[in-house]
C-alpha cells in the first residue's frame, strides 16, 4: 500500500484499462502520482479504483478532513449484516453497505439512474402494448369475413377469443426472445469501451430472463384485450358483410 504522499496502489482492471504498472505516474488534475503496487480485489468497483493516503486524497478532491466512506473488513465466520445493524445503532448519521446492491442508498446518482431506468422500462412496456395492440387490431379487421365464416361453422366465442390471444401471446413471446438476444449482444458490445467496462459489469442471471418472459406476457394480454373483445362482439352476419 502507499506510504508516501505521492505514491498510489491502483486495481487490476485500471492498470489493465490505463496501461500502467509499478513505476508509471498517474495524473490526478496536476498532481501526479507513482504507481507502487497493483492489486487484485475481485471486485469491479475496487479493481476499477485506486488507493492513496487519505490527506492526498482529501486534497486532490479539495474536501480537506472530510471522509465519506469508511470500508470494514469483518473476521472469518463473522456475518457483515450484523455488524452493519451494530453499527447502525451505535452511529446513528452513518449509512452502511453490506452488498453492492444496496449502494444506491447512499449515492443520489444511482437513486437517479435507477429511476431514469424504470421510468424508460414503463415507457417502452406501453408503447409494446400500443403496438401489440395495433397489430392485433389490423389482424382482426383484416381477417373480419374469415372470423364470421368460423362463428358460421360452429366455433365458440371461447375458442375465437383463444385464437386472439394465442397469436398476441406468440407474437410477444417471439419478440422477447430476440429482444433478449439483442440486449445481451448490445450489453455486451458497449463494454467493450474501457470506460464504460470500468464502472459496470453485466450479469445474466436467470431471474432477469424470467421477469421479461413475464412482462411479455402481461404485454401479450394487454395488447390482445381490445382485439379480442371486437372479434368476440362480431356477430356471423356482420362479418360476412364486411368489405
Amino acid at each position: 500500500m502507499p506510504q508516501s504522499s505521492e505514491e498510489v496502489a491502483i486495481g487490476s482492471r485500471a492498470s489493465s484499462d490505463l496501461d500502467l504498472s509499478v513505476g508509471d505516474t498517474l495524473a490526478f488534475d496536476e498532481r501526479e502520482l507513482t504507481v507502487v503496487g497493483v492489486y487484485d480485489a475481485d471486485n469491479l468497483w475496487e479493481d476499477s479504483g485506486a488507493y492513496a493516503p487519505l490527506a492526498t486524497v482529501q486534497e486532490i478532491a479539495r474536501k480537506p478532513g472530510v471522509v465519506t466512506m469508511v470500508y470494514v473488513k469483518v473476521r472469518d465466520g463473522v456475518d457483515p449484516d450484523t455488524v452493519a445493524a451494530g453499527i447502525e445503532d451505535e452511529f446513528a448519521a452513518l449509512t452502511t453497505v453490506s452488498s453492492v446492491s444496496e449502494y444506491s442508498e447512499i449515492d443520489q446518482g444511482m437513486e437517479i439512474i435507477d429511476a431514469v431506468n424504470l421510468a424508460i422500462s414503463a415507457l417502452a412496456v406501453g408503447i409494446g402494448a400500443i403496438g401489440v395492440t395495433n397489430t392485433m387490431i389490423m389482424s382482426v379487421f383484416e381477417r373480419t369475413r374469415e372470423i364470421g365464416i368460423l362463428r358460421a361453422v360452429g366455433w365458440r366465442g371461447s375458442r375465437i377469443l383463444r385464437m386472439v390471444v394465442g397469436e398476441s401471446l406468440l407474437l410477444c413471446l417471439v419478440a422477447a426472445m430476440f429482444g433478449s438476444l439483442s440486449g445481451v449482444l448490445a450489453s455486451r458490445a458497449v463494454i467493450l469501451i474501457p470506460a464504460v467496462r470500468s464502472l459496470i459489469e453485466p450479469q445474466y442471471t436467470i431471474d432477469i430472463f424470467v421477469r421479461a418472459l413475464v412482462v411479455a406476457v402481461i404485454v401479450a394480454l394487454a395488447g390482445a384485450a381490445y382485439p379480442a373483445v371486437r372479434a368476440l362482439r362480431l356477430t356471423p352476419m356482420d362479418a360476412l358483410r364486411h368489405e
